[in-house]
């Protein structure tokens, strides 16, 4: 009876390590799929590399200075907007990310 025994569970652990082989493998081929589809992104459009300037000059009067800059912060806010939908496309193209 004790033999029966020690056959089962030497059974029993096989089938566990099968078990845990089989899951580890599920999982590399889970990542592999997904750097498979990380692997290829596109470079960032030029123009979200571009950083804004105000243009303001030493001397220049206060009013057209803030007015520069006003522009300048509108086209940063313009920017950014597009920037960050076309990543959100990039985004929901690969998977959506975590």
């Amino acid at each position: 009876m004790a033999l029966f025994l020690s056959a089962c569970a030497r059974d029993e652990a096989a089938i566990r390590a099968a078990g845990r082989a089989q899951a580890e493998a599920a999982v590399t081929d889970q990542a592999l799929a997904l750097s498979e589809r990380h692997a290829a992104l596109p470079a960032w459009p030029a123009d979200c590399l571009v950083r804004g300037k105000s243009r303001v000059k030493a001397g220049e009067p206060l009013a057209a200075a803030l007015l520069k800059t006003d522009a300048a912060l509108a086209a940063a806010n313009a920017r950014l907007d597009r920037c960050a939908a076309w990543y959100g496309e990039i985004r929901a193209a690969h998977g959506g990310g975590r």
